[in-house]
Protein backbone atom coordinates (compact mmCIF):
# COMPACT_ATOMS: atom_id res chain seq x y z
CA UNK A 1 0.00 0.00 0.00
CA UNK A 2 1.40 3.40 -0.94
CA UNK A 3 1.82 6.23 1.54
CA UNK A 4 -0.96 8.16 -0.18
CA UNK A 5 -3.33 5.20 0.05
CA UNK A 6 -2.48 4.59 3.71
CA UNK A 7 -2.98 8.26 4.55
CA UNK A 8 -6.34 8.29 2.75
CA UNK A 9 -7.48 5.21 4.69
CA UNK A 10 -6.46 6.76 8.01
CA UNK A 11 -8.25 10.00 7.19
CA UNK A 12 -11.36 8.02 6.29
CA UNK A 13 -11.15 6.21 9.64
CA UNK A 14 -11.00 9.54 11.48
CA UNK A 15 -14.07 10.82 9.62
CA UNK A 16 -16.34 7.80 10.25
CA UNK A 17 -18.05 9.47 13.20
CA UNK A 18 -16.76 6.90 15.68
CA UNK A 19 -16.70 7.65 19.38
CA UNK A 20 -13.23 8.50 20.61
CA UNK A 21 -13.07 5.33 22.72
CA UNK A 22 -13.29 3.36 19.45
CA UNK A 23 -11.48 5.74 17.12
CA UNK A 24 -8.32 6.27 19.15
CA UNK A 25 -7.32 2.61 19.78
CA UNK A 26 -8.08 1.75 16.14
CA UNK A 27 -6.02 4.69 14.94
CA UNK A 28 -3.05 3.90 17.20
CA UNK A 29 -2.94 0.42 15.68
CA UNK A 30 -3.37 1.58 12.08
CA UNK A 31 -0.74 4.33 12.41
CA UNK A 32 2.07 1.77 12.24
CA UNK A 33 1.45 1.50 8.50
CA UNK A 34 2.02 5.25 8.05
CA UNK A 35 4.92 5.80 10.47
CA UNK A 36 6.52 2.65 11.90
CA UNK A 37 6.89 2.72 15.67
CA UNK A 38 7.09 0.40 18.65
CA UNK A 39 4.09 1.66 20.65
CA UNK A 40 1.66 4.54 20.24
CA UNK A 41 -0.19 6.63 22.83
CA UNK A 42 -2.93 9.24 22.90
CA UNK A 43 -3.56 11.51 25.88
CA UNK A 44 -6.79 13.50 26.19
CA UNK A 45 -6.52 16.92 27.83
CA UNK A 46 -8.82 19.74 28.80
CA UNK A 47 -8.32 23.04 27.01
CA UNK A 48 -5.83 24.14 29.68
CA UNK A 49 -3.53 21.21 29.03
CA UNK A 50 -4.47 19.17 32.09
CA UNK A 51 -4.29 15.42 31.46
CA UNK A 52 -7.68 13.71 31.63
CA UNK A 53 -6.79 10.15 30.63
CA UNK A 54 -4.66 8.29 28.13
CA UNK A 55 -4.63 5.07 26.15
CA UNK A 56 -1.47 3.25 25.09
CA UNK A 57 -0.82 0.17 23.02
CA UNK A 58 0.52 -2.90 24.72
CA UNK A 59 0.79 -3.81 28.41
CA UNK A 60 0.44 -1.22 31.14
CA UNK A 61 2.81 -1.52 34.07
CA UNK A 62 0.69 0.04 36.82
CA UNK A 63 3.73 0.59 39.07
CA UNK A 64 5.50 2.63 36.40
CA UNK A 65 2.28 4.50 35.58
CA UNK A 66 1.72 5.42 39.23
CA UNK A 67 5.36 6.48 39.62
CA UNK A 68 5.04 8.75 36.59
CA UNK A 69 1.93 10.48 37.94
CA UNK A 70 3.27 10.78 41.49
CA UNK A 71 6.87 11.87 40.83
CA UNK A 72 7.29 13.03 37.24
CA UNK A 73 4.06 14.35 35.71
CA UNK A 74 4.49 18.15 35.60
CA UNK A 75 7.25 17.71 38.18
CA UNK A 76 10.58 15.95 37.58
CA UNK A 77 9.93 15.46 33.87
CA UNK A 78 10.87 19.14 33.53
CA UNK A 79 14.48 18.11 34.30
CA UNK A 80 14.66 16.35 30.93
CA UNK A 81 11.89 17.72 28.67
CA UNK A 82 8.99 20.13 28.56
CA UNK A 83 6.45 19.17 31.24
CA UNK A 84 3.08 17.85 30.10
CA UNK A 85 1.32 21.09 31.07
CA UNK A 86 3.40 22.93 28.44
CA UNK A 87 0.96 21.54 25.83
CA UNK A 88 -1.38 24.44 26.57
CA UNK A 89 1.23 26.81 25.11
CA UNK A 90 2.18 24.64 22.13
CA UNK A 91 0.72 25.23 18.65
CA UNK A 92 -1.10 22.41 16.96
CA UNK A 93 0.93 20.06 14.81
CA UNK A 94 3.89 17.71 14.95
CA UNK A 95 6.93 18.76 16.90
CA UNK A 96 10.39 18.41 15.38
CA UNK A 97 11.40 14.74 15.66
CA UNK A 98 14.71 15.52 17.37
CA UNK A 99 13.31 17.60 20.25
CA UNK A 100 14.58 15.11 22.88
CA UNK A 101 17.99 14.50 21.35
CA UNK A 102 20.12 16.31 23.88
CA UNK A 103 23.01 15.02 25.93
CA UNK A 104 21.20 14.89 29.27
CA UNK A 105 18.03 13.04 28.32
CA UNK A 106 19.43 9.50 28.31
CA UNK A 107 20.97 10.14 31.74
CA UNK A 108 17.82 11.64 33.27
CA UNK A 109 15.72 10.09 36.03
CA UNK A 110 12.70 10.27 33.72
CA UNK A 111 14.44 8.15 31.10
CA UNK A 112 15.73 5.50 33.52
CA UNK A 113 12.61 5.24 35.71
CA UNK A 114 9.83 5.66 33.13
CA UNK A 115 11.02 5.43 29.53
CA UNK A 116 13.70 2.74 29.58
CA UNK A 117 11.66 0.10 31.49
CA UNK A 118 8.94 0.41 28.85
CA UNK A 119 11.36 0.18 25.93
CA UNK A 120 11.00 3.85 24.94
CA UNK A 121 13.96 5.74 23.53
CA UNK A 122 12.66 8.23 20.97
CA UNK A 123 9.30 9.83 20.29
CA UNK A 124 7.38 11.75 17.66
CA UNK A 125 4.64 13.93 19.15
CA UNK A 126 1.69 15.75 17.63
CA UNK A 127 -0.25 18.39 19.55
CA UNK A 128 -3.87 18.03 18.44
CA UNK A 129 -6.06 21.13 18.33
CA UNK A 130 -9.43 21.60 16.65
CA UNK A 131 -10.09 24.09 13.85
CA UNK A 132 -10.77 26.81 16.42
CA UNK A 133 -7.48 26.18 18.21
CA UNK A 134 -8.88 24.37 21.26
CA UNK A 135 -6.49 21.78 22.67
CA UNK A 136 -7.77 18.20 22.38
CA UNK A 137 -4.76 16.10 23.30
CA UNK A 138 -1.37 14.70 22.43
CA UNK A 139 -0.54 11.86 20.04
CA UNK A 140 2.85 10.20 20.67
CA UNK A 141 4.70 7.54 18.67
CA UNK A 142 7.55 5.76 20.45
CA UNK A 143 10.60 3.88 19.19
CA UNK A 144 12.99 1.83 21.29
CA UNK A 145 16.77 1.55 21.68
CA UNK A 146 18.34 0.45 18.42
CA UNK A 147 15.41 1.66 16.33
CA UNK A 148 16.13 4.37 13.74
CA UNK A 149 15.42 7.95 14.71
CA UNK A 150 12.22 9.53 13.46
CA UNK A 151 12.81 11.56 10.32
CA UNK A 152 11.46 14.86 9.04
CA UNK A 153 9.66 12.98 6.25
CA UNK A 154 7.88 10.81 8.83
CA UNK A 155 6.92 13.90 10.80
CA UNK A 156 5.44 15.37 7.64
CA UNK A 157 3.42 12.20 6.99
CA UNK A 158 2.01 12.32 10.50
CA UNK A 159 1.29 16.03 10.16
CA UNK A 160 -0.84 15.36 7.08
CA UNK A 161 -3.17 13.22 9.23
CA UNK A 162 -3.60 15.56 12.20
CA UNK A 163 -6.41 17.80 10.79
CA UNK A 164 -8.58 14.73 10.13
CA UNK A 165 -7.83 13.33 13.58
CA UNK A 166 -8.69 16.66 15.21
CA UNK A 167 -11.98 16.77 13.30
CA UNK A 168 -12.80 13.20 14.31
CA UNK A 169 -12.09 13.86 17.99
CA UNK A 170 -13.99 17.15 17.93
CA UNK A 171 -17.20 15.60 16.60
CA UNK A 172 -17.53 12.55 18.86
CA UNK A 173 -20.48 13.96 20.79
CA UNK A 174 -22.80 12.79 18.02
CA UNK A 175 -21.00 9.49 17.52
CA UNK A 176 -22.39 6.03 18.06
CA UNK A 177 -21.85 4.79 21.61
CA UNK A 178 -18.52 2.99 21.78
CA UNK A 179 -19.91 -0.08 23.54
CA UNK A 180 -22.29 -0.67 20.61
CA UNK A 181 -19.34 -1.34 18.33
CA UNK A 182 -16.69 -4.02 18.11
CA UNK A 183 -13.44 -3.75 16.22
CA UNK A 184 -11.17 -6.79 15.80
CA UNK A 185 -7.62 -6.50 17.07
CA UNK A 186 -4.44 -8.49 16.45
CA UNK A 187 -3.77 -8.51 20.20
CA UNK A 188 -4.29 -11.86 21.93
CA UNK A 189 -7.56 -12.66 23.67
CA UNK A 190 -7.66 -12.04 27.42
CA UNK A 191 -9.61 -13.73 30.20
CA UNK A 192 -11.60 -11.87 32.85
CA UNK A 193 -13.82 -13.40 35.53
CA UNK A 194 -15.95 -11.11 37.69
CA UNK A 195 -18.19 -11.89 40.65
CA UNK A 196 -21.76 -10.58 40.71
CA UNK A 197 -20.60 -7.48 42.60
CA UNK A 198 -17.83 -6.70 40.10
CA UNK A 199 -14.91 -8.04 42.11
CA UNK A 200 -12.17 -9.44 39.90
CA UNK A 201 -11.82 -13.17 40.61
CA UNK A 202 -9.35 -13.86 37.81
CA UNK A 203 -7.67 -11.77 35.13
CA UNK A 204 -4.98 -12.67 32.65
CA UNK A 205 -2.05 -10.27 32.51
CA UNK A 206 -3.38 -8.19 29.62
CA UNK A 207 -6.91 -7.99 31.01
CA UNK A 208 -5.85 -5.35 33.55
CA UNK A 209 -5.15 -2.97 30.67
CA UNK A 210 -8.61 -3.56 29.21
CA UNK A 211 -10.20 -2.90 32.59
CA UNK A 212 -8.38 0.44 32.74
CA UNK A 213 -9.54 1.29 29.23
CA UNK A 214 -13.14 0.29 30.02
CA UNK A 215 -13.00 2.59 33.03
CA UNK A 216 -12.20 5.60 30.86
CA UNK A 217 -8.48 5.21 30.28
CA UNK A 218 -5.37 5.19 32.40
CA UNK A 219 -5.51 8.16 34.74
CA UNK A 220 -4.08 8.71 38.22
CA UNK A 221 -7.59 8.33 39.65
CA UNK A 222 -8.15 5.02 37.86
CA UNK A 223 -4.75 3.71 38.96
CA UNK A 224 -5.61 4.58 42.57
CA UNK A 225 -8.55 2.17 42.67
CA UNK A 226 -7.94 -1.27 44.21
CA UNK A 227 -7.13 -3.63 41.35
CA UNK A 228 -9.61 -6.29 42.50
CA UNK A 229 -12.46 -3.74 42.46
CA UNK A 230 -11.78 -2.42 38.96
CA UNK A 231 -14.54 -4.54 37.41
CA UNK A 232 -17.37 -2.75 39.20
CA UNK A 233 -17.97 0.09 36.71
CA UNK A 234 -17.65 -2.29 33.77
CA UNK A 235 -20.13 -4.78 35.22
CA UNK A 236 -22.54 -1.98 36.11
CA UNK A 237 -22.75 -0.91 32.48
CA UNK A 238 -23.37 -4.46 31.37
CA UNK A 239 -26.17 -4.91 33.92
CA UNK A 240 -27.73 -1.63 32.71
CA UNK A 241 -27.74 -2.93 29.14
Amino acid sequence: MTTATTLAALRALCLQGLGDAVLVPALLEALHALVPSRRNLFAWTDDQGRLLRHVIEGPIDTHIAQLYFDAFHNRREAEAMLPFEALRRQPGGVRAPDNLHHSGFDQSALYHAIWRPQGFHARLEAVVRNAGGRLLGSLVLYRGPGDPAFTVAEAQRLQALIPALAHGLDTTAAATAADDLHLPSPEPAETLLLSTDGTVCHASAGAWRWLLMAGGGASREALSRPALAMGGPLLGRYWAR
